[in-house]
């Protein structure tokens, strides 16, 4: 199947990212059976899951923009880059590149090679691309996303579309193409635990990172808000959030408060994190659900020390590099530690 190439302009604020769309258009129908597509759709269903979980983004949601936006798996980008989003480089970029004709343009206006993010696998871009919409600095333009029910994907589509995630008409229709042709809805089923609960307000909220229950805090909302929705201690969640939240505080909109101990091991299927802007290892720790203590260990890092931009931080496995970090700090000359 022929897919037309769109080119969607995304302004971001931390990122400074920018995501190529290819598109199917508008006036095509899709195959009653495109067995390519259902190969694809075996093949990334479960990190489709995994990140539902994790950041409450609908799986039949990101299964139907990764199909949309890389053809099935056959984009340039996504055979060349594993890249299956169309994730520029963006300024603060540290990981491997691939340079691809696109939209952009020298000051005389001549078209010039574009920058793509290149990633190991397929997985690191459905990361990416779920970190793009639950950045913190854009929760006013998706976060009343996170707001809806987990499983209406109508919204969802409806909803990115009106936030413009993606330019020219018609972007939510082609995503509910794919999900009803393929009954994508299929697997945004929530948790077992969750399913059989009464689906109240506060049920509806409890998401999973790591297989651990986290939720997103809302405008002006307190740890001690949270603790008292959960019925929970303050002092428990200042302890499941490494003594990082401070009570009494408005917490900023769609910050991560773990409901649960994170775990030392991270399950996911990325085995490292590259550092971008801003990024510090408490934030990292809250984005996999592992204990902040365990990631530093893993990475050779004491209290306090921060990597530089565009070092690969170890989710999982032994610690590398023993008690002596050899990764590169913040605010230090390259190959040099600070204290």
């Amino acid at each position: 199947m022929k897919s037309l190439s769109c080119t969607v302009a995304l302004v971001l604020f931390s990122w400074h990212l920018f995501c190529q769309v290819e598109c199917v258009p508008s006036n095509a129908s899709l195959p009653t059976e495109n067995q390519a597509f259902l190969g694809y759709i075996s093949r990334f269903q479960s990190i489709a899951i995994e990140e539902m979980h994790r950041t409450g983004i609908p799986a039949s949601i990101k299964l139907a923009q990764a199909i949309l936006e890389s053809g099935g798996g056959q984009s340039e980008l996504a055979l060349q880059a594993n890249n299956h989003f169309g994730i520029k480089c963006g300024l603060n970029w540290g990981g491997r590149t691939y340079q691809k004709q696109d939209d952009d343009k020298d000051a005389a206006g001549n078209p010039i090679l574009s920058c793509f993010r290149k990633y190991n696998k397929p997985e690191e871009s459905f990361y990416d691309h779920s970190e793009f919409i639950c950045d913190p600095s854009k929760y006013a333009r998706y976060g009343f996303l996170f707001l809806l029910d987990q499983t209406d994907y109508v919204s969802w589509a409806r909803g990115l579309e009106s936030a413009g995630y993606a330019s020219g008409a018609g972007y939510a229709d082609r995503l509910l193409n794919l999900i009803g042709r393929y009954t994508l809805h299929q697997y945004d089923a929530p948790p077992i635990s969750l399913r059989d609960s009464t689906r109240t307000d506060v049920a509806s909220r409890v998401g999973r990172t790591n297989r651990v229950k986290v939720v997103f805090s809302k405008a002006n909302e307190r740890l001690d808000d949270i603790a008292m929705r959960f019925d929970l201690s303050v002092e428990q969640l200042v302890e499941y959030n490494d003594h990082r939240l401070a009570p009494g505080t408005p917490l900023n909109p769609n910050t991560r408060v773990f409901i649960q101990e994170k775990r030392k091991k991270w399950r996911g299927q990325l085995a490292y994190h590259i550092v971008q802007e801003g990024q510090t290892m408490f934030e990292l720790s809250q984005r996999y659900g592992i204990r902040l203590s365990t990631l530093l260990e893993r990475n050779g890092l004491k209290p306090g020390q921060e990597p530089a931009i565009g070092e690969p931080v170890r989710l999982r496995g032994r610690p590398l590099f023993g008690k002596i970090a050899a990764l590169r700090l913040r605010g230090t000359e390259p190959g040099i530690n600070g204290p």
